[in-house]
């Protein structure tokens, strides 16, 4: 599928969670990343949290802080390191 993005096959991505997306949290963070250099959506309606839409999700993923992500994104990095 990555592959398909990159050759122009495939201009969005939408998954009912990010856990269909990658098989781990490394992957994912590569994948997103390389994506989005590419400006492909990802797009997760995640449906383990109760959301039944996009819209939804994007609201909740919102209303995070994103000083938050970014730490917890830190200790991932660090944990995955050692």
């Amino acid at each position: 599928m990555i592959d398909d993005c990159e050759a122009g096959n495939i201009d969005m991505i939408i998954t009912k969670s990010i856990s269909r997306f990658a098989r781990n949290t490394l992957d994912c963070l590569k994948y997103i990343r390389k994506l989005k250099e590419k400006n492909i959506p990802i797009s997760v309606i995640s449906d383990s949290m109760g959301h039944n839409s996009e819209k939804i999700t994007r609201i909740y993923l919102k209303s995070i802080n994103d000083d938050v992500i970014d730490r917890y994104n830190d200790m991932l990095i660090e944990a995955i390191s050692i």
